[in-house]
């Protein structure tokens, strides 16, 4: 350190060190009466030594101080109150720290400390959460997913009507002959997905053929069942649905054999597309989690279907879709 920094530093120790000087003819900013004693001069106003207190806590200032707007506090209790709190534990948040998509801050330990929800992603605490539970499947869920979560089978099968319509409305039409929804857990929804089942699995689609023959004429039929986890919030379902529906659609209009990449990058795009026009703050957030997703099926293949076709019309998506195997 040269001589210009040390005497500019030992200047800034002096700015934030109240004088004691001896008594004159002062009066005490505090209680507004005259200093015949020993006085505090800070930045041009006098104080008893007694009277130069600290704003959180009442507490005489001796030593440093710090100062925000037109009041001073101790140092410590100056960090207590506008240094920024670690939404886990409370306490003060000093160097590196977290914050999540929803704004909660927190002491890097506590991701290592606390589960965090299988659905929102959140961690799992009294303070952000209210709490949480593991449930049978091992599935790690907040509370504010479970009392949110969607509880009866004629709630499933409105969601996905809802899809429908909705996906209708931006220009994905899916024939819905056969189609069902069947909530499952992380157990049952491994059973239906097999080998492609992966722990970031939300829902899978499955379609099975049957033959039967009616006046002597045979036929072919498809059944198409949609599964998708149990004990989550509704705007997480419809975001699933419009994931699976675009598979249903791929299935029922290409050849589907496209890239896992375009296939699941499309799948995931029909399901942003949805979010973002949902009026609804959690919908954006889950948008914001597949574009930041770092595996390079689904947020990858995301993230290359919008470059390509964002601000277009989604015919087109569905017409290179129709031609096309890979991006």
């Amino acid at each position: 350190m040269n001589i210009k920094r040390i005497f500019s530093y030992l200047a800034l120790l002096l700015i934030l060190l109240p004088q004691v000087c001896s008594a004159q003819k002062h009066i005490c900013k505090y209680c507004d009466t005259g200093i015949s004693s020993k006085f505090i001069e800070v930045e041009g106003d006098y104080y008893h030594p007694e009277h130069f207190l600290c704003a959180e806590c009442k507490k005489q200032i001796e030593g440093s101080y710090a100062k925000n707007a037109d009041n001073f506090y101790h140092p410590s209790c100056y960090k207590k109150i506008f240094h920024s709190k670690c939404d886990v534990c409370s306490a003060t948040l000093e160097g590196e720290y977290f914050v999540d998509l929803y704004g909660n801050k927190y002491h890097p330990e506590h991701l290592q400390e606390n589960s965090r929800c299988d659905n929102c992603d959140r961690i799992i605490c009294e303070n952000i959460t209210g709490g949480g539970k593991q449930l049978n499947d091992g599935r790690n869920l907040c509370n504010l997913c479970l009392e949110n979560s969607v509880k009866s089978n004629s709630s499933y099968k409105f969601l996905l009507n809802k899809l429908i319509d909705r996906l209708r409305g931006l220009g994905l039409n899916i024939d819905t002959k056969n189609l069902s929804i069947i909530p499952v857990d992380r157990t049952g929804l491994k059973s239906a997905a097999g080998a492609m089942y992966s722990d970031n699995l939300k829902g899978f689609c499955k379609i099975s053929s049957g033959s039967g023959s009616v006046n002597g004429r045979k036929f072919t039929e498809e059944n198409t069942t949609i599964y998708v986890l149990d004990n989550i919030p509704p705007i997480y379902i419809e975001a699933t649905l419009a994931h699976e529906l675009m598979h249903v659609w791929l299935h029922q209009n290409t050849k589907n054999n496209q890239t896992d990449q375009l296939k699941e990058g499309s799948c995931h795009y029909i399901s942003y597309l949805y979010l973002k026009s949902v009026n609804d703050k959690t919908a954006h957030l889950i948008s914001k989690m597949m574009l930041s997703d770092t595996n390079p099926v689904y947020g990858g293949g995301l993230r290359k279907v919008i470059e390509k076709f964002s601000g277009k019309y989604l015919v087109e998506l569905l017409n290179y879709l129709k031609k096309n195997t890979s991006l």
